[in-house]
């Protein structure tokens, strides 16, 4: 508490005027008086883990206009493909949330094993996620029949021309 009030004070008595937190002050400690930027240099597993360090300062009760949300990715890191990740769950999350989506969401792009498993870990409801996978599955398989076929059709075709 006494850096959140350290920081929090009123007029020129801030006694903080920066703050370096880790995950720690994700919850419990708020900085939203004066707030006037905010630098994430890791993210977390889960779009809730960046709502929660956000709303350290963007809340109600922050004197400033605006809050300043800056992302730092390192280079060789895994950064930039976890961002990724934490924002399609983000994403997805909110399709799940919004009421006036008709009841259905999309999964698209190919997920990889890995992405379909971090998202059954999302939802929580595995036995649905397998048979949506199944069902992706199916799919892709009929797919790529599909196309096998109209290969084998076009070979045949061309035995022919060949014969004849």
């Amino acid at each position: 508490l006494a850096v959140q009030d350290g920081f929090n004070a009123n007029g020129d008595g801030n006694k903080y005027r920066t703050v370096i937190a880790n995950e720690k002050a994700e919850v419990g400690i708020n900085l939203q008086k004066g707030t006037q930027a905010i630098h994430h240099l890791t993210i977390g597993w889960t779009p809730d883990s960046l709502e929660q360090r956000n709303g350290r300062g963007v809340r109600q009760g922050n004197k400033t206009q605006r809050v300043n949300i800056y992302h730092y990715d390192a280079d060789g890191t895994f950064d930039t493909s976890k961002r990724s990740m934490v924002n399609k769950k983000a994403d997805w999350i909110g399709q799940v949330m919004d009421i006036d989506g008709g009841g259905s969401v999309s999964v698209a792009g190919g997920l990889s094993k890995e992405q379909m498993e971090a998202l059954i870990d999302t939802v929580g409801d595995s036995d649905a996620m397998k048979r949506l996978q199944e069902t992706i599955a199916a799919k892709e398989a009929e797919a790529r029949a599909t196309t096998n076929r109209e290969k084998q059709m076009i070979n045949i075709d061309t035995i022919l021309k060949q014969r004849s």
